[in-house]
């Protein structure tokens, strides 16, 4: 099973834990914001294939994802922050645990008039001896 969808907009870039001088900690907003935008179009997919009759399963020990960025501006963002920030955003929507992913292919690219993310997820087999 694959599913396909677009995230439109800039994508967020994974971020530490802020620390308040009393040792409160939190994560910025704005890396909260994209969690939840990113999580919004990877629940409206595996909705759709539901209701296409071929129900998304995020329970497997094995998915491919492949990950293209495109970018507004050249900005130096690494490319395993902004998986990571998408690994994060789906963990529990679309797979049980993000340690299920066993291959990821990421790219950045830049389309300054149509920021967004375009994801690809299949379902594998796991592999004998594969971590799973």
């Amino acid at each position: 099973m694959i599913l396909s969808f677009t995230i439109p907009g800039p994508a967020g870039s994974k971020s530490r834990p802020r620390v308040m001088r009393n040792g409160i900690t939190f994560m910025p907003k704005h890396y909260v914001a994209w969690k939840k935008h990113a999580a919004v179009f990877a629940m409206q997919s595996a909705h759709a294939a539901h209701v296409a009759g071929q129900p998304w399963d995020a329970h497997r020990t094995a998915y491919r994802v492949t990950l293209r960025f495109y970018q507004e501006t050249r900005r130096k963002v690494d490319i395993d922050n902004l998986a990571g920030a998408w690994l994060d955003s789906v963990n529990g929507v679309l797979f049980a645990d993000d340690s299920a992913v066993t291959e990821l292919v990421a790219s950045k690219h830049w389309d300054k008039a149509n920021p967004r993310v375009e994801v690809r997820v299949e379902t594998i087999e796991a592999e004998e001896g594969a971590a799973a």
